[in-house]
């Protein structure tokens, strides 16, 4: 039977004959999947104190590999900016980029993702 696996599949056919199975296999299953499933999306970020936009901007640097396009646009007649980015990235990543956003003060963040790619 495990004739038939290969690379990190073999590896995951001898997890399962362990008796922590079960939760081995998920844990690899979903990581493999993680990294192999990218998502395009939309992330909306609005920005109401101009003070937090350098961290918004350090953050989004960090994550540049990811970004497909950027469009800010500072409102001035409601003091506030807003950027639109379109990104290509697994969930784990855009996780991790919305998260930190959501994190830093006088900042909002929504995002929208295709279901499969």
């Amino acid at each position: 039977m495990l004739a038939e696996f290969k690379g990190w599949e073999l590896r995951m056919a001898e997890a399962c004959l362990h008796p922590y199975a079960d939760r081995l296999y998920c844990m690899a299953e979903r990581e493999y999947e993680s990294m192999s499933d990218k998502r395009l999306g939309v992330i909306g970020i609005v920005i109401e104190d101009r003070a937090s936009a350098e961290e918004v901007n350090q953050i989004l640097s960090q994550h540049a590999d990811m970004i497909v396009g950027r469009m800010g646009i500072p409102y001035r007649e409601k003091e506030v900016n807003v950027i639109a980015l379109i990104v290509d990235g697994t969930t784990d990543q855009l996780g991790s980029l919305t998260g930190r956003l959501g994190t830093v003060p006088q900042v909002t963040v929504k995002s929208a993702l295709t279901k499969r790619r």
